[in-house]
């Protein structure tokens, strides 16, 4: 059976589990729980620090060389982002235009990936959850594991890998699909507080080791939790909270919690999901083990949406048909090569029979060449509708890009959609509405001008006064129509003053 080393890392420490992957889940054979020396920085040394993570690995018998290495909450950033109704191929590119206007690092010094939220085709825009880190850290991890003899294939979060934990448990199967769950992980240096509707993650926060010893700060900040994520989310019901701790640990805060939540409270237990043959002296406290745990089970046998910083999601590579152009064209080839080799054959051999074979075959030919006629013209339209078909997320990355040109914050969108429009040759491909507000009613009209510039027939609408926002106390419509490329603009240019628009700025 293959094994594999699971490894979460965090600043100072790192814990390891060695498994074996078979029909039956994971398999533990050894663990090593492990702080960094004082002197040693890790990602500022990673030569050094492999070659003392080897020695540690092979003091305990770990062999393993292919790693999946799961990072703690507090060495991400997680993000909720809401997103038009786009299709799930078109997830990636969607949440990395807005990734660009809302993370303020350069994309380039980060990992991304995403989980998509659940969702309904009824549904006026999508959610996902954004998670980043710093690449240098993923790199510097990859660093050290190479020094130690071993490569990372994975490179996923702690919150991810306690939802494939949560999936083990015999009561969460109980639990409404639509219902939320609260986990409290006593994590090494940090507690971590995951809110999980079935198997999607909806929210992850990390408490610092200090509330350890002061419970009601503990409780506190766990109830300060769910307060937010309720705000967040008003619909939302929680069912159960959980407690991932072993037998004997956090009996306080076991029999305070009830105490404070009005929800059931049950226990999880990391090492029961598995089955754990690492030694006695190697375990030490069970909790400790449920990110190593819950990563190996998604690796085995995954019933959630998982994370990875070297493999994030991405876009379908696009159909070559150009290619499956020259595949038809090789077989029809092949048809009439084949059919002109036996036609030269049987006349060869002078049979009766064979010409009459031939003659079938090449009836049978003429066939399917007349049936072959219309393919010309479909690949026709296909061209054609390749040529004239609009690019909806270029659409909206240029309407991003202009928004940003006007003055820092002084404008904004509320709502925008992109219509298909089929019509005569010549005349508008698509219908871009919206609606948002504005600190001034000159923005909007500088917004109208560019967009007429940028090659859109404007249709102006009235710019009204919104009393509830004193930010940005001028509401406005967006509707204009986007014309095929050299398309000359006719009426496109927004007038001075709006219909119905009241004066002032």
């Amino acid at each position: 059976m293959p094994k594999l080393l699971a490894l979460e890392w965090d600043q100072r420490s790192l814990r390891a589990v060695e498994a074996e992957l078979g029909r039956n889940g994971p398999r533990a054979l050894h663990a090593l729980n492990w702080h960094w020396p004082q002197q040693i920085d890790p990602l500022e040394a990673p030569e050094e620090a492999g070659s003392l993570l080897r020695e540690q690995l092979d003091q305990r018998g770990i062999r393993a060389r292919e790693v999946l290495v799961v990072l703690g909450r507090n060495e991400v950033v997680l993000r909720r982002l809401q997103l038009p109704p786009v299709p799930d191929e078109e997830l990636p590119a969607v949440v990395r235009l807005q990734a660009e206007m809302k993370v303020s690092a350069a994309l380039e010094q980060l990992m991304l990936d995403f989980l998509p939220l659940p969702w309904s085709a009824e549904d006026d825009q999508r959610e996902v959850l954004l998670v980043e880190t710093p690449r240098e850290k993923v790199e510097a991890i990859q660093a050290v594991l190479a020094a130690a003899g071993r490569e990372a294939r994975q490179v996923s979060i702690t919150p991810v890998a306690l939802t494939e934990l949560l999936q083990r448990a015999s009561d969460a199967e109980t639990a409404p699909a639509d219902q939320g769950q609260l986990v409290v992980w006593p994590a090494q240096g940090r507690f971590e507080l995951s809110v999980f509707t079935g198997p999607h993650l909806l929210f992850a926060h990390a408490v610092p080791a200090a509330h350890e010893e002061n419970e009601e700060l503990l409780l506190a900040e766990i109830q300060r939790t769910l307060g937010a994520v309720l705000r967040s989310d008003p619909g939302l019901a929680i069912a159960r909270v959980w407690l991932v701790a072993g037998p004997g640990e956090y009996d306080s805060l076991r029999k305070r919690l009830p105490e404070r939540m009005r929800w059931p409270v049950e226990v999880l237990d990391p090492l029961q999901t598995l089955r754990w043959q690492v030694p006695g002296e190697q375990t030490g406290q069970r909790a400790a083990w449920a990110g190593t745990v819950g990563l190996l089970w998604g690796a085995a046998q995954p019933l959630a949406q998982g994370v990875d910083f070297l493999h994030p999601r991405r876009e379908p590579e696009p159909r070559n048909h150009r290619r499956q152009r020259l595949l038809v064209a090789g077989a029809a080839a092949a048809v009439v090569l084949g059919g002109l080799f036996g036609w030269v054959q049987y006349q060869a051999a002078g049979l009766e029979q064979q010409l009459q074979l031939v003659q079938q075959d090449l009836d049978q030919l003429q066939q399917a060449l007349k049936r072959s006629q219309h393919v010309p013209k479909h690949a026709q339209m296909v061209e054609q509708w390749a040529r004239t078909r609009v690019d909806w997320l270029e659409q909206v990355h240029r309407l991003a890009r202009l928004l940003q040109e006007q003055q820092p914050r002084e404008i904004y969108l509320t709502q925008f959609r992109v219509l298909p429009v089929s019509g005569s040759a010549g005349g508008p491909v698509a219908r871009v509405q919206g609606s948002g507000y504005a600190a001034s009613r000159r923005e909007v009209q500088r917004l109208y001008q560019r967009l007429a510039e940028e090659g859109h027939r404007v249709h102006p609408r009235a710019i009204l006064p919104d009393t509830d926002q004193q930010r940005f106390p001028w509401r406005f419509e967006l509707d204009l129509e986007v014309l095929p490329a050299g398309k000359p603009r006719e009426g496109s240019s927004p007038p001075a003053r709006q219909p119905g628009a009241a004066s002032g700025s």
